[in-house]
């Protein structure tokens, strides 16, 4: 299923040359994008209003942070953010991880980083709603790098607009656990990862084939900043299969 699906959006598209490369890449981060906004941003639990000027207000002031957190000039928080809310997703949105498991090894920086506007706003926001307001945040700043560094429309990723929703409940000893919450590795094969994805968060094949790409820009960006964040100069690692082949 995961052969049949990459083909679907890369290969197959590629050889009848319906799509360039870089649209069918821009297809993939489109619906990594999607997936990652609406899994983070778009549950809610609460059973009372915020204004949305106050949610406007508590996003830029992350936007803000995330901007100007840098170490060697790399602003890690916009990757840093992304990995740390959806490995808390795994097992609920719940702000809640256990820093001792290598799956979820730097985390902890991330966390840090972000304590503080956290204890800003934790009368009006849960820990994991902050969380959650925060990858909205880095997935807007990622964006927002990659169409300032493109050369040509292709290459451009629109931003999606998907209205967070709060309400999430921390565990009571949030921010760490000692639960041990199984995470797959982005270097196991389909048959780990297709079950695995479906049964977590019910994502369909062209879903897991685009988040498991998030995995081969993430650490590059982390060593090398943002020259190429979400588009191209991985395009080639792509095309000859090399990640995806499993």
């Amino acid at each position: 299923m995961y052969d049949q699906a990459l083909r679907k959006i890369i290969i197959d598209a590629q050889f009848r040359r319906q799509h360039s490369t870089k649209k069918i890449v821009q297809s993939i981060n489109m619906i990594a994008i999607y997936s990652l906004l609406l899994l983070f941003c778009g549950q809610s639990l609460a059973n009372t209003r915020m204004k949305q000027s106050t949610v406007d207000g508590i996003l830029k002031n992350l936007t803000a942070l995330v901007n100007s957190t840098e170490k060697d000039g790399v602003k890690f928080l916009v990757p840093g953010i992304v990995r740390l809310v959806f490995h808390d997703c795994v097992d609920g949105c719940d702000a809640c991880l256990n820093f001792d498991l290598i799956s979820n090894r730097g985390l902890k920086k991330i966390v840090d980083a972000l304590e503080p506007t956290y204890e800003n706003y934790k009368s009006i926001l849960s820990r994991a709603d902050l969380w959650a307001l925060a990858s909205k945040a880095a997935i807007q700043i990622a964006i927002e790098n990659n169409n300032n560094r493109c050369s040509d429309q292709s290459c451009k990723t629109p931003q999606i607009n998907i209205r967070f929703r709060y309400g999430r409940k921390d565990c009571p000893t949030s921010p760490s656990h000692e639960e041990n919450t199984f995470i797959p590795s982005p270097l196991q094969n389909s048959s780990v990862l297709m079950p695995w994805f479906k049964d977590t968060f019910n994502f369909k094949p062209n879903q897991v084939v685009a988040i498991m790409g998030m995995h081969t820009k993430f650490p590059i960006l982390i060593i090398v900043g943002f020259k190429n964040i979400l588009i191209p100069n991985y395009l080639e690692y792509l095309t000859k299969n090399i990640f995806w082949r499993n």
